[in-house]
């Protein structure tokens, strides 16, 4: 079950950690590009300088917004079980291969009439290189995530100068197939889903960002420690349903069926839901040990083995107790802090003082170091 529990982690912060990206709607900004036509680029370099992605943008006047990217499988998917709408251009190459992150009529329109705005974006995407076209706040820009080997070696000047003499010519064609859109200046009730999409988004991003913590402050090895836990998985379950339904009705509610329908429940699913499961579980924690008003029951055993695990960054401490008083608890082995741990040594006995929890999940309260002629267990 643990590493259920950390596969379910590794899961929640790398969806948690794209869903924080994908919150920014604006160009991120850069430095202006050789030349005349106004190109500015941001190179995006990870750990050690990885190379992760790059945004080339020209300026356009705001009067419309969106996002448009090569139509993927889990697109088609929403799109076959009715989760998502996209408006269809009647433009079979066009509509098989973008997927048009917009409910804007008035663009959508003018996509449908304008087939040179349809193949310049299509020029631009049929490229591996190009991850999605973006336009908002006056500027249209698209983003880099694939390089030649090549272009992985040079600065970022140079960088973005060869991205720019690479994609530089179609993105021109787009900005004025753009600019010749019949559109006023934006307003957010031509699409008012994209603001709905980033409320939920961020509240998603938060239950997940706080899920995270949640589940590092339950592998705390200080006193007191949860030893089991099958109530309180079970309830945080029933949590997770009702948190489910509720974010189901809003998104029916406040999104719709739309072409970002299924991008929102997607980020639901796998950020806010773990993420609620995860905060439900440690208040639950809390809960059963802090409530609890049951006997205390002393438990005496040897300790068949004590020893550190030492990590890049951390060192983990164990006790290796030679039985536990309730079949509950099949890991003889307890992780504890570096201050228990120095007090024993192998074939020492230790008294291990436990309580039932308020939802009858057992949980340990203290840990001394005993004569090992005292052995039994007994309540009180």
């Amino acid at each position: 079950m643990i590493w259920l529990r950390f596969g379910l982690l590794f899961l929640l912060f790398i969806k948690a950690a794209t869903l924080f990206g994908s919150l920014r709607t604006r160009f991120p900004g850069g430095v202006r590009v050789d030349g005349k036509e106004g190109f500015e680029a941001k190179v995006s370099r990870g750990k050690n300088r990885k190379l992760e992605s790059v945004c080339l943008g020209l300026d356009l006047s705001d009067r419309v917004r969106f996002i448009m990217r090569r139509e993927g499988m889990f697109d088609r998917i929403a799109k076959w079980v009715g989760i998502a709408r996209e408006w269809q251009t009647r433009d079979s190459a066009f509509d098989d291969t973008v997927f048009v992150i917009c409910d804007d009529p008035v663009l959508l329109d003018d996509i449908s009439a304008d087939a040179k705005l349809r193949a310049a974006v299509e020029q631009l995407l049929k490229r591996p290189s190009i991850k999605s076209l973006h336009c908002a706040d006056g500027t249209v820009w698209i983003v880099m995530t694939k390089f030649d080997d090549a272009w992985r070696e040079l600065d970022d000047d140079y960088l973005a100068l060869a991205v720019k003499q690479s994609v530089g010519t179609d993105l021109i064609e787009v900005r004025e197939r753009l600019q010749e859109v019949r559109a006023a200046p934006w307003t957010s009730d031509r699409d008012p889903v994209a603001a709905r999409q980033q409320v939920l988004l961020a509240v998603s991003f938060v239950i997940g960002v706080a899920g995270i913590a949640a589940f590092l402050w339950s592998l705390g090895s200080g006193l007191p420690i949860q030893i089991v836990y099958d109530a309180i998985e079970r309830r945080s379950l029933v949590v997770t349903a009702i948190v489910a339904a509720i974010f189901l009705g809003v998104l029916v509610t406040m999104i719709g069926r739309t072409s970002r329908t299924h991008l929102v429940l997607l980020e639901i699913v796998f950020v806010a839901l773990p993420g609620a499961w995860f905060i439900s579980r440690g208040v639950l924690t809390l809960e059963n040990q802090r409530a609890d008003s049951s006997q205390r029951l002393e438990h005496v055993t040897p300790l068949v083995d004590v020893y550190m695990q030492r990590g890049r960054r951390s060192t983990s401490y164990y006790l290796v107790v030679e039985s536990w008083p309730d079949p509950r608890m099949e890991s003889t082995k307890l992780q504890v802090d570096a201050s228990v741990y120095r007090e024993f040594r192998r074939d020492d006995c230790a008294k291990f003082t436990l309580r039932n929890g308020l939802y009858g999940d057992l949980w340990l309260e203290s840990i001394v170091k005993v004569d090992c002629q005292v052995g039994g267990s007994a309540a009180y």
